[in-house]
């Protein structure tokens, strides 16, 4: 699997939620790739609806996964294209990385995810 299909996965659980379902909930319902995928290192058989007890965990989530996508976008921009058989790779994955940081932002309760450069 390469880096823009993983983004995909990712892409296709995050920007497709409904407001105020969690990542876990959504992907369980539909049987996302991504779930089963994460199956190994998450029993997502058994996932419970992230209800307003859990909202503060659904939000840590998202909060992590923006930094973590940051990062990441960072990393390519310091890679170049020089690490991909093929550009337009590299400019997909930056282009997909902007994507899913614009539905992060977009989601209630994830105020304050920009990170200052």
């Amino acid at each position: 699997m390469d880096i823009n299909q993983l983004l995909a996965l990712v892409e296709d659980v995050v920007c497709r939620q409904k407001p105020g379902q969690g990542f876990w909930e959504e992907a369980g319902q539909r049987g996302s790739p991504l779930t089963l995928a994460l199956g190994s290192a998450q029993n997502t058989r058994n996932v419970k609806p992230v209800g307003p007890s859990n909202a503060w965990k659904d939000r840590a989530y998202r909060q992590c996964l923006y930094l973590q996508l940051e990062h990441m976008e960072q990393e390519l921009l310091l890679v170049g294209t020089q690490g991909f058989s093929q550009c337009q790779s590299h400019a997909q994955a930056l282009r997909q990385l902007q994507t899913l940081k614009d539905c992060l932002r977009e989601q209630p309760g994830t105020l304050n995810l920009e990170h200052t450069r």
